[in-house]
């Protein structure tokens, strides 16, 4: 039986993933980057979830992920924001920061928060570990934006975000998400 080092075993299953995949998934009519050290997997008809292969809490658990989904485009990016700032102020998060982030054919409006932090304070024991973060993206396209995870990564999702692309193959129009 051969044993191999869960450091080792991470690097070869993020190795074959973007071997068989490559470096983007599509959808919605977008390609989305891939970094070499995350990996995405589709849950189900039009979301994807990326995982960072950072810290590993356990057995295929990792530290930050980014869900992208179908969600309604929004005209007046100002005030669908504005709205999940009252919203989260209620739920008692604090924000930290609000970024606009353009891309191919879109624009994004984030809010860095605790809300991950908050939410998992309130439902169970109080957490004391400052190093989550929560990004949540309204855009101009039909695209729904979601980051949780260590604060290292915020930087990585906010690049992805910029680097997304229109496809540019009439194989978008169809329903059907595939992995590139």
């Amino acid at each position: 039986m051969l044993l191999i080092y869960p450091a080792v075993e991470q690097k070869i299953k993020l190795g074959l993933w973007h071997l068989w995949n490559g470096n983007t998934v599509r959808l919605h009519g977008y390609e989305i980057p891939v970094p070499t050290n995350w990996i995405a997997d589709h849950t189900g008809a039009g979301d994807v979830i990326l995982f960072a292969a950072g810290t590993i809490l356990g057995q295929d658990q990792v530290s930050s992920m980014i869900f992208i989904s179908q969600g309604p485009a929004s005209e007046d990016m100002d005030m669908a924001s504005s709205i999940y700032e009252r919203s989260l102020e209620s739920w008692g998060a604090q924000i930290f920061e609000r970024r606009t982030v353009e891309f191919d054919g879109g624009k994004a409006d984030c809010i860095v928060s605790n809300e991950f932090m908050s939410i998992a304070s309130r439902h169970g024991p109080p957490i004391s570990f400052n190093g989550v973060m929560s990004v949540r993206c309204v855009t101009t396209a039909r695209i729904s934006l979601d980051f949780n995870g260590d604060k290292e990564n915020m930087d990585t999702f906010f690049s992805i975000v910029s680097q997304m692309r229109k496809a540019n193959d009439e194989a978008q129009t169809s329903a059907v998400n595939n992995v590139k």
